[in-house]
């Protein structure tokens, strides 16, 4: 359910989160998520079955995001050039 910003509460949900419904379904929260928890959630994520998929994503966040310099890319195991995932 979305709710109006509101910023002189600053414990209102201030984003709207879409999930499933066993993650919780689409809500609003104010909780933030933290660059190295996400890195970190990525690394552990059961979901990826090759390096390769990982390295994908991290490349990704590496050109288009700003959550990951190209150093930090290679320090999470994935090198250049970059094997394309099951495409």
């Amino acid at each position: 359910m979305w709710l109006p910003w509101d910023h002189t509460d600053p414990g209102a949900p201030k984003f709207l989160v879409f999930d499933s419904a066993a993650g919780g379904g689409i809500r609003m929260a104010n909780d933030a998520l933290r660059r190295r928890d996400l890195l970190d959630q990525i690394q552990q994520d059961s979901r990826f079955h090759t390096p390769a998929e990982r390295c994908a994503l991290y490349r990704l966040l590496a050109e288009f995001g700003r959550g990951l310099s190209m150093e930090e890319y290679r320090q999470r195991g994935c090198e250049e050039p970059l094997v394309h995932a099951g495409r």
